[in-house]
């Protein structure tokens, strides 16, 4: 069995005396040794039908029955005279066998590399390399949807001197307690989660303050920095902020991944929350799918 690449060939035109007859849609393998030609394609693309005889062939126009191509017998084939073809136009036969895996990339409308690499496995075409770790700069430009954050040079060195927030909710149900958000607090330095349950957005302002002595009593240290998303509940607090001496960082608007600090907690505090309660078998409560990943977080 000849291993051969396989070509979609758009059209092939064969001019014989001034008359065209054209194959469309040919399927070329160019490592076969003896090129076949498909009879019944042929008749139908070109309106003629073939006649054979033990040494010769005729191929003759349907309606007129006139004798447009003949062949001779060889080697228990018909084979076509190469005179009787003239050559085919460069850019329909082209295998492009010594083609680079950067210009199959262009030409294929820039694939992943995985698609890429399954071509090439399956042998639908031919590269003279097998290099997939080109760089192609017109995918990084037309593919990326948002440039990726560096890594940040500010490191804390001390609990309290800066404390990431944001809230969590609408939830579709409400809890036993009315509660249908919640609102976290992640010190920068320790790591540590702080989490209260809220009724309404506007209880951030009093449960801040609740925050703040809880904690500046614990620690005996004073809160240097809040950085939030500037969402409306933190509108009433920056002025707070501003009469204690807090500084409130903001993060540059539609780039949450700024307060991904803060995004990662509350996303791990609900995910594991509704596991424990499919687990459970448990009817929807929001108060006990938040409250009891606390106690195991």
């Amino acid at each position: 069995m000849v291993r051969a690449s396989l070509y979609l060939i758009s059209a092939i035109q064969k001019y014989i005396h001034q008359i065209v007859l054209t194959l469309s849609n040919v399927l070329h393998v160019s490592a076969i040794t003896k090129p076949l030609l498909s009879v019944q394609k042929f008749c139908l693309d070109n309106n003629v039908y073939f006649e054979f005889h033990p040494h010769v062939f005729y191929v003759k126009d349907l309606n007129t029955h006139e004798v447009l191509l003949s062949g001779q017998s060889k080697d228990g084939l018909y084979a076509l005279a190469k005179s009787s073809v003239t050559s085919v136009p460069q850019a329909y036969w082209s295998p492009c066998t010594s083609a680079s895996t950067d210009l199959w990339h262009r030409r294929l409308g820039h694939p992943t590399p995985r698609i890429f690499q399954l071509l090439i496995l399956k042998n639908k075409i031919i590269c003279n390399n097998k290099r997939l770790n080109f760089q192609c700069q017109s995918c990084h430009l037309g593919k990326l949807s948002r440039l990726s954050l560096g890594p940040t040079s500010h490191k804390t060195s001390a609990p309290l001197k800066l404390i990431f927030s944001d809230v969590w909710g609408l939830t579709p149900l409400f809890s036993s307690d009315n509660y249908r958000y919640f609102v976290i607090f992640v010190d920068a330095y320790t790591k540590y989660v702080w989490y209260y349950p809220l009724v309404a957005k506007s209880d951030v302002y009093s449960v801040f303050h609740q925050f703040q002595t809880l904690v500046e009593r614990q620690f005996s240290l004073k809160i240097k920095s809040v950085q939030t998303d500037w969402g409306g509940e933190y509108r009433k607090l920056s002025t707070f902020f501003q009469t204690v001496g807090i500084h409130h960082h903001l993060i540059c608007p539609h780039t949450h991944e700024q307060n991904g600090t803060v995004e990662r907690r509350y996303r791990h505090i609900v995910e594991t929350g509704l596991t424990l309660l499919g687990n459970a078998k448990h009817l929807f409560d929001f108060g006990i799918m938040l409250l009891k990943p606390l106690f195991i977080l």
